[in-house]
């Protein structure tokens, strides 16, 4: 089960404060059971238990239901729970089961919180990233300030994510502050800097009163990577900074990277890249970095450092790895060149390094596989591997099937994988059992629409769903 968890802590301002748990699944990661209409449904046991002073203040123990779906539209649900609570210190503790899953032990994970809002201080709520909002039709616990908010379970943002948007609320403006209007200012700066990047701050006047709602936005379409601090402040007529909050997060963008402009003013004087003065060596070194390089940084090798002279290609080079450890691109370079040795004794084949197979450029770019499962004589289906990963930055339980259409000693494809970002082809099983590299569309079709049982007795799909 991949499942993410946070906790946020607002005030009622007229009565207790209040916690809001938010716990979001993986539609992929969990066990469904088939309903009489067809459809799957998983349900996840959850107990939510709340100590204070090491007794039991409250607990509640909940049935999680996710949507109704087919196999091939599993989706992401989410549940949100509120407890109310007064000042003081606490520890929580979340247990979930998989209900559908026999095989499967509870998972827990227990977390220290504090409660500290004051009636004579002005100071803002829990900042709170949101996935999605709308006006509320009905009071639920999603409703905060008139809209139905689907929190953001998570501090990480990908490069195909382009807006960043957040809740919070403001607190006790109006019996604080003479002036009946102040500025609110909203902006992102690198993670433990003060200083807003220009490009990405917000402000605007607001009126004071007992609780001072923020739904907003910003376009974080040409972030670049890296960590960073939304800041939320509220600023008086003098422009002084009264109050604040902040959130760290982390944003993948292949956005704003290397070009020719910004490469030529590198100095590499005294680095390590000098030592290299053999230019097809260069170019090598550099197309062995395709593994972990973004789509941007491939294009550039390929349209322009191919026909750079040698002082370019030793900037971009040293300006690659600098990227990857600021502290030691050397060392960095010599742990990725050890591993891209590696790739090549152990997937190269007569036509192709082991870095430019399926095998090698997943090895080079998640690491090595938690376990791998090879059969390469197997019974009615095509020669295979199922790699599987523990973890994947912040993904869970991940699998990569690689098969080969010829024979064992020549190249396995990538066939399959339930990562973000990579292959997904829901003929796999019918593939693997087929010579014919076209699957008909009717068939594919069936292979979308009907449920598998993951749990079956057939050794691929078992090895695949459970790994071993």
């Amino acid at each position: 089960m991949e499942a993410y968890f946070d906790l946020k802590k607002f005030d009622l301002v007229d009565g207790d404060s209040y916690i809001e748990t938010q716990l979001s699944f993986v539609g992929t990661s969990v066990s469904y059971a088939k309903l009489e209409n067809g459809a799957l449904s998983s349900e996840i046991e959850s107990t939510i238990i709340i100590y204070q002073n090491e007794e039991i203040l409250t607990f509640r123990k909940i049935v999680i239901t996710s949507p109704e779906v087919s196999d091939s539209t599993l989706v992401d649900f989410m549940d949100v729970q509120r407890f109310s609570l007064p000042e003081g210190d606490y520890r929580i503790e979340v247990k979930l089961l998989d209900l559908h899953n026999p095989e499967q032990t509870e998972q827990s994970l227990e977390q220290e919180f504090s409660i500290t809002f004051k009636d004579t201080r002005m100071e803002f709520s829990d900042i709170m990233l949101v996935k999605a909002f709308s006006k509320a039709q009905e009071m639920t616990e999603l409703t905060k300030s008139g809209y139905d908010l689907i929190p953001y379970v998570s501090d990480y943002y990908s490069s195909n994510q382009s807006v960043l948007a957040f809740y919070s609320e403001l607190y006790r403006t109006a019996p604080l502050l003479e002036d009946s209007l102040f500025l609110l200012t909203y902006y992102i700066a690198k993670e433990g800097s003060t200083e807003a990047i220009g490009e990405f701050q917000k402000l605007e006047k607001a009126k004071c009163q007992e609780v001072v709602p923020m739904l907003h936005m910003l376009d974080i379409s040409q972030l670049p990577t890296g960590k960073y601090d939304l800041v939320v402040e509220a600023r008086n007529r003098m422009n002084e900074t009264m109050v604040n909050r902040k959130i760290t997060f982390s944003r993948n963008n292949f956005l704003n990277e290397a070009n020719e402009d910004n490469v030529a003013l590198i100095n590499i004087d005294q680095t390590f890249v000098v030592q290299y003065e053999d230019r097809d060596s260069l170019v090598e070194f550099l197309n062995s970095c395709h593994p972990i390089s973004s789509n941007l940084e491939r294009n550039t090798v390929q349209n322009q450092m191919q026909v750079a002279d040698l002082a370019t290609l030793q900037k971009y080079f040293f300006y690659f790895w600098s990227k990857r450890d600021e502290r030691n691109p050397e060392q960095a370079w010599y742990d990725y060149q050890k591993e891209v040795n590696f790739v090549n004794r152990a997937y190269g084949t007569r036509i192709k390094k082991g870095y430019q197979t399926d095998r090698g450029r997943v090895y080079l770019q998640y690491g090595a596989p938690n376990t791998i499962v090879q059969r390469y004589n197997p019974v009615n289906v095509l020669p295979y591997e199922i790699w599987h990963y523990y973890k994947i930055n912040q993904f869970n339980n991940k699998r990569f099937l690689f098969y080969s259409r010829e024979s064992v000693g020549v190249d396995f494809v990538l066939l399959h994988s339930d990562m973000l970002g990579e292959v997904q082809n829901n003929d796999w099983p019918v593939v693997m059992r087929t010579k014919n590299v076209e699957v008909s569309s009717s068939e594919s079709s069936r292979n979308r629409s009907n449920a598998r049982d993951n749990f079956s007795g057939d050794e691929l799909e078992d090895l695949f769903y459970n790994p071993r």
